[in-house]
């Protein structure tokens, strides 16, 4: 039984799959990435045209994706991308001890999700989002609050 149970871990340890870190204009401009201590980023996809900075304690999950630029097309005019690099870069700082759930696509309009957040699962995150806010919908929307104190460990039952 022993065998078995470290045959399974190491087959769902060797499973475990990384983010992908794209360069989609990596000849205009190559961003970096800032990652916290303790995060916990599944197979999100992250552009890094411009900056991107993710506190400690953060939890980004499956299938997350994060732009950070946009091409600039106007008055029905779609400029040649690659003569013309016309292209809008933005950088997003994610603070601490923020969840982003599975799915959910951050726009390169966010430049801030602050401390203590939570995107809901399959959003689509066009604006800023404060501290202690919970945002979910396509597009999102504010839909609650976060409590500023952990859960306690007796799940809210007091102890006798």
């Amino acid at each position: 039984m022993k065998d078995y149970l470290k045959k399974l871990r190491r087959k769902w340890r060797s499973r475990k799959k990384k983010p992908v870190l794209q360069y989609p204009h990596g000849a205009i401009r190559r961003g970096t990435l800032t990652v916290g201590e303790g995060c916990d980023i599944g197979t999100a996809k992250i552009d890094l045209t411009g900056d991107v900075e993710i506190g400690d304690h953060t939890i980004i999950a499956e299938g997350v994706r994060i732009v950070t630029h946009h091409h600039l097309c106007y008055d029905g005019y779609v400029p040649n991308v690659v003569e013309e690099h016309r292209i809008t870069i933005t950088g997003l700082k994610i603070g601490s001890n923020v969840i982003v759930a599975m799915d959910a696509m951050i726009l390169d309009q966010v430049n801030e999700i602050g401390d203590n957040s939570i995107v809901g699962a399959r959003s689509l995150l066009t604006k800023d989002v404060g501290p202690n806010e919970i945002w979910a919908g396509n597009p999102a929307k504010m839909v609650g609050r976060r409590a500023g104190e952990p859960a306690s460990k007796t799940g809210g039952r007091e102890e006798d």
